[in-house]
């Protein structure tokens, strides 16, 4: 009897979500004052660090933030701000801030706005998130803030400077380009320029122009010259140094080496090394992140932000955007199918949902079944069959899993297909610990 309640408080929960309701708080401890629904935020002990590179360092160094530095607090949910100000006047609290009740990004910055492409204007920020329960205290302890945009450096060696005009007016220059935004280096420039990332991977253009002696010393011939070089694959607080040096220059010619090296954090990434004349063709740099699936090449299942080797228990996964799955399919997906098992759903109370113990997306069994999918949080039909790339948020499920009360593991398996070759099928399984 007491299974069968729980599931019939679930089944409510579906039923709110399907009549628009699944951005409103459900309450299924039932009701309370305003002041009962207020949790509380201790700031007052944190310490804000800045991760600043060095030159001449290959880690970077820690140190304490400034004061100015801006902290901003919003609920993750309704996006509403709910505190503003310095980092000096975070210190300068003495009592917690009383919140409603959810999750909160806690963000701290160096500065209101990040410059297009400046030089010398590195932009800091870090954030983390804290769930905030009914009459309760949380505390934010540390809070680390990284370089935001992207860092930019161009050494020329000697050897090719010195084959360059020199007479101010077509001297050697190296233009760094990042969409419409472009910055000039000069043949000794020591500067560092900044741009801002403005999609999650972003393309560095490397032009170099100039007039260089294809003659000799004693009787000079300049002739003009232009190479080109795209990078892909650039990613906010990432350090692209650009080294461009003389491979060769014969029978009116001249070829180049262009190094690429990529710092982020604290640790070189890699080393790309590419060569050739005038132009260079797109060359692709392996993004950091370990063993995690690249969701932009062949088929893939990747959860946002999480390792999906791993399992997670749903005292974790709070608020809006915690279990989002991307998916990508280079040919196109052909087949998706969702099997649910372990301790928390059993077959009989699937059904008595209008779910299944396993679920095709493309081809629900039944209406039924194909509405709740959707007010799930999953995709179904015309928006999964041939997609190249899928996402669904599922996050609001957690919620309503541990509102069941009952404990134990519950298993998403995903499996995807996009063609009948051996690797044509991916996969991978969401692995929750309802608690």
């Amino acid at each position: 009897m007491k299974r069968f309640l729980k599931i019939m408080t679930f089944t409510l929960a579906l039923g709110l979500l399907a009549t628009g309701c699944k951005r409103e708080k459900i309450d299924f401890q039932g009701g309370g004052s305003e002041q009962d629904e207020m949790g509380y935020l201790i700031l007052s002990g944190m310490n804000l660090d800045v991760n600043v590179d060095a030159e001449v360092r290959e880690t970077r160094v820690a140190t304490a933030a400034p004061g100015s530095y801006l902290v901003s607090i919003t609920n993750v949910s309704t996006q509403k701000e709910a505190y503003y100000g310095t980092y000096d006047d975070v210190q300068s609290l003495t009592e917690p801030l009383a919140l409603p009740a959810g999750t909160y990004k806690i963000e701290a910055r160096s500065q209101v706005s990040e410059p297009w492409a400046e030089f010398d204007k590195p932009v800091y920020k870090g954030s983390v998130e804290k769930t905030i329960e009914s009459g309760k205290s949380t505390e934010v302890r540390d809070l680390v803030c990284k370089l935001a945009n992207i860092k930019t450096t161009v050494y020329l060696d000697d050897a090719l400077k010195a084959m360059f005009l020199e007479d101010g007016t077509n001297d050697v220059k190296t233009y760094v380009s990042l969409g419409d935004n472009t910055l000039r280096f000069t043949k000794d420039e020591t500067r560092a320029g900044y741009f801002k990332a403005v999609e999650e991977t972003n393309t560095l253009t490397i032009n170099l122009q100039g007039s260089y002696n294809a003659g000799t010393a004693a009787a000079p011939d300049y002739k003009p010259v232009s190479m080109t070089k795209t990078i892909s694959g650039v990613r906010a607080g990432q350090w692209r140094k650009i080294a461009i040096s003389v491979k060769h220059s014969d029978e009116g010619s001249v070829s180049f080496d262009v190094t690429v090296q990529n710092w982020v954090d604290d640790e070189q990434i890699d080393v790309d090394v590419m060569s050739g004349a005038y132009t260079f063709g797109e060359e692709v740099i392996p993004d950091e992140g370990g063993d995690e699936p690249n969701p932009a090449a062949g088929l893939s299942i990747v959860w946002d932000g999480k390792d999906i080797k791993q399992r997670y228990p749903t005292s974790e996964l709070n608020g809006d955007g915690c279990v989002i799955i991307k998916v990508h399919s280079d040919k196109g997906i052909q087949d998706f199918t969702v099997k649910i098992s372990g301790d928390v759903l059993s077959a009989q109370d699937l059904e008595g949902l209008g779910l299944a113990q396993e679920m095709n997306l493309i081809n629900p069994a039944t209406e039924e079944m194909n509405g709740m999918l959707l007010n799930l949080g999953f995709k179904t039909r015309d928006d999964v069959k041939d997609a190249h790339d899928l996402t669904f948020d599922i996050s609001q499920f957690m919620p309503m899993l541990t509102a069941l009360g009952i404990p134990g593991n519950c298993d998403f398996e995903l499996t995807v297909k996009d063609s009948d070759e051996p690797e044509g099928t991916v996969v991978e399984t969401i692995m929750l610990n309802v608690q």
